[in-house]
């Protein structure tokens, strides 16, 4: 187990260690159907939100 020497905040003062930073956009990971479907929403999502234009 390693300790943070450092404790990062955000502006407010919040923090993320333990919870980890929240997603902008969720998506399921890894549902039974998506793998029996051999899809990956999650990926799928990453792809189109990267690529569209801005």
């Amino acid at each position: 187990m390693v300790l943070p020497n450092e404790k990062y905040l955000t502006p407010d003062g919040s923090t993320f260690d333990g919870p980890g930073i929240p997603p902008d956009i969720r998506t399921p990971v890894f549902t039974d159907e998506e793998l029996a479907a051999l899809r990956d929403s999650a990926l799928s999502t990453a792809r189109r939100v990267l690529t569209e234009d801005r």
